[in-house]
């Protein structure tokens, strides 16, 4: 089987329910991110209200919901979309089952984003935020077969066509996550793509640590915890 002949009833009929603890890293605010992607104040009062306008609309079981959990399923995808998201689906809730896996997944995005920007040498020490959420969902895990007979859609490490077009077939099936395993941390580690907002056990997140650091530079990035003083080993990334 493949996903020209997967359907959406199939997936369905794949699903697992899933009640786990995940794990992710978020830029500390969205201003210190609109201010990085904008070159003067027209441009960053242009953002900042289209982001308003959008959540200004969402549904009210969205508006219940604390920012960080929020804040996927209200912020624009990235031009080309992400693995699971194309460029005009809903939002995606990408989350990790340990720090470090958060760490090598968010950090592989932070890395490109200053190897994209030729006038930028580092991003310098940019706050992020660790938070732990708890979540409840039927999900489809694809390193099961007959999903795991296709690794090529899932582990992409620079197309995510393909894995775009299987995630459309999920929320076709009412599957409300992805279960995968991460492109980014060597170990192989587990990534949930969260698809609806309903797959989250409260609506708050469990704890959330606002004193990590990550700098990314031409190496590689490096992750800080300015709390404990803690230090991640430096990571390095493959575009192929």
């Amino acid at each position: 089987m493949s996903l020209t002949t997967w359907t959406p009833a199939l997936i369905a009929s794949k699903g697992v329910h899933f009640t786990e603890t995940l794990c992710r890293f978020v830029t500390k605010n969205r201003y210190s991110s609109i201010v990085k992607i904008t070159d003067n104040d027209e441009e960053f009062a242009a953002v900042e209200k289209a982001i308003s306008l959008q959540i200004s609309s969402l549904k009210e079981s969205l508006r219940d919901l604390h920012p960080l959990l929020k804040l996927p399923f209200t912020s624009k995808s990235y031009s080309g979309g992400s693995r699971f998201r194309a460029q005009f689906d809903s939002g995606v809730f990408y989350g990790a089952d340990t720090i470090e896996t958060a760490a090598a997944e968010r950090g592989y995005h932070h890395h490109l984003f200053v190897k994209n920007s030729p006038a930028l040498v580092s991003s310098g020490a940019t706050p992020f935020t660790f938070f732990t959420v708890k979540t409840s969902m039927d999900l489809v895990d694809v390193r099961m077969a007959p999903f795991s007979k296709s690794p090529e859609i899932f582990h992409n490490k620079s197309s995510y066509l393909e894995s775009q077009r299987f995630a459309s077939l999920v929320r076709q099936s009412g599957v409300a996550g992805i279960a995968y395993t991460s492109v980014r941390n060597p170990i192989k580690a587990l990534c949930v793509a969260m698809l609806s907002p309903s797959g989250f056990a409260a609506k708050q997140p469990i704890s959330w640590d606002e004193n990590w650091s990550c700098i990314a530079d031409a190496k590689g990035v490096r992750w800080f915890n300015n709390s404990s003083r803690a230090t991640k080993a430096e990571m390095n990334f493959s575009y192929e």
